[in-house]
């Protein structure tokens, strides 16, 4: 009994003392976040969801600003649903990429399909031979994967899953004579080393992965050679507005992007929204 006491001390002393507590809006704050979205739904019911979709980007700004999360699953919706009624469908298709990024769901895939054929039916309207460049960019699988949760979850996880089994390890040496214990204890820490091998496996692919930004095209009209808008247009009717495309490097007003089929090119920040992990609170888009 001594050493499960012991056992159970050693590992409250191993718990980091994380809190899980978000900040705290004063009233100030709440009236103001309150008074925008009241406003956006007003500009929205009035028939002005361009107009909505400024009103939400200040939303977002005011939540940053207070350091708060931005990547909430209604506000994403509502900007979604906003671009789609005010015709930018790549603004659209973007917003639901990152609600599918912190919150998968098989109605919000069904939803990012549907724009796809949408987009791509006006671009075959026009241009009926066209071949569509489809598929994800290299290490996005990865990337989204495991940044879905942020650093600070999956190293508390981590840490929590291998004091948990070093426990039942500890608790299992300790019952070692009484058999059916013993035999119980023997697959709870088998269990648990599993769950912490694949708590490792996450947070190396995470740490792997850090570095790596991805975003998604909104607009295809500003594609360019070189960051300049006077260089020659990156024409190919291919590359359609909603294309997630892996980011290579920045300068400032343009992003060079590399899509699934490897080709690089420059697009302006205005027609690019980077996507964001969990816990990533900066770099809204533009």
């Amino acid at each position: 009994m001594k050493r499960v006491i012991m056992l159970l001390a050693f590992a409250a002393f191993l718990f980091p003392p994380y809190g899980y507590c978000g900040s705290v809006l004063d009233d100030g704050t709440g009236r103001k976040l309150d008074s925008l979205e009241q406003l956006a739904e007003k500009k929205f019911a009035d028939g002005h969801p361009a107009e909505a979709v400024e009103v939400y980007r200040q939303y977002e700004k005011v939540l940053i600003s207070e350091g708060l999360d931005p990547l909430q699953a209604d506000l994403l919706h509502d900007q979604a649903v906003s671009h789609y009624r005010a015709g930018a469908l790549g603004s659209a298709m973007a917003c639901m990429k990152q609600l599918r990024l912190i919150e998968p769901s098989r109605e919000v895939s069904e939803v990012i399909e549907e724009l796809q054929r949408l987009i791509e039916h006006r671009v075959y309207q026009k241009k009926p031979n066209t071949q569509f460049v489809r598929g994800l960019p290299e290490g996005y699988l990865s990337w989204s994967q495991t940044h879905r949760f942020s650093r600070m979850a999956l190293h508390c996880t981590l840490i929590a899953l291998w004091s948990l089994f070093f426990i039942a390890l500890g608790v299992t040496i300790t019952f070692r004579k009484q058999r059916r214990a013993f035999h119980g204890l023997i697959v709870a820490s088998a269990f648990l080393f599993v769950l912490t091998a694949v708590s490792i496996v996450f947070v190396w692919e995470h740490h792997a992965t850090d570095d790596m930004r991805f975003g998604v095209l909104t607009g295809v009209e500003t594609l360019r050679s070189e960051p300049v808008q006077e260089a020659a247009p990156f024409a190919d009717a291919g590359y359609v507005p909603g294309m997630t495309v892996r980011e290579i490097s920045t300068l400032p007003g343009w992003y060079k992007v590399e899509c699934s089929d490897g080709a690089r090119f420059w697009v302006s920040s205005s027609e690019y929204y980077r996507l964001r992990g969990a816990g990533e609170r900066g770099d809204m888009a533009e």
